[in-house]
Parts: structure tokens; C-alpha cells; sequence
């Protein structure tokens, strides 16, 4: 019960950011709602909101968190077995820690 009506406020409150436009509460909601599904086990929806997130994060110029996207989203394929996806998001999400970037921050 606890775990639906989190979901719903959640749920509430993407809705209000989209309407507003504010990419870095869309990616923090995202990105908890990502956790619960791949805690879940739900790997696909995880996926899809790990992404979501990443779009977010990168509208509102957020490299570290367009990082974590990507290193999350590297993780869960590697537990689906998808390892050459896994490689590339984790190379990605490597580079874009990388010093040269965390400049821009």
C-alpha cells in the first residue's frame, strides 16, 4: 500500500515538472522511479526511466547525473546478460566523469 501511493506521488509530481518544465526535479523523480523498478526487478521500465532521467539531466546540464544514468543503466544490462550495450553505456558514463568534463559542472 505504501509502496502504490509512493508510485502515485511520484507519478505527481513528473507530471507537475513536465508541465513546468523543470528537467532537474523530472530527473530526480525519474531516476527514483527507475530504482524502485529495478529493485522490483521491473529491468525494462527501469531502463526506460534511467533514460528519461538522462534526457533530463542533459537538458538541464547535469553531467554527473547524465553519468549516473548511464552507469545504472550499464548495471541492470549487465544483470540482463546484454553486455555489449552494458560496455558502451559504462565507457560512456566514464567519459563523461572524466575530468575534462567535470569542469563544466
Amino acid at each position: 500500500k505504501d509502496d502504490a501511493r509512493s508510485m502515485e506521488c511520484i507519478q505527481q509530481s513528473i507530471t507537475i515538472a513536465k508541465q513546468n518544465n523543470l528537467f532537474t526535479d523530472l530527473h530526480r523523480a525519474n531516476y527514483y522511479l527507475a530504482s524502485v523498478h529495478q529493485v522490483d526487478g521491473h529491468y525494462s521500465q527501469a531502463l526506460d526511466r534511467l533514460e528519461e532521467a538522462r534526457q533530463n539531466a542533459r537538458m538541464a546540464k547535469l553531467v554527473s547525473e547524465e553519468s549516473d544514468c548511464l552507469a545504472s543503466m550499464g548495471e541492470i544490462n549487465m544483470v540482463c546478460s546484454n553486455f555489449s550495450t552494458a560496455k558502451l553505456q559504462l565507457a560512456e558514463a566514464l567519459s563523461l566523469a572524466s575530468p575534462k568534463h567535470r569542469d563544466r559542472d
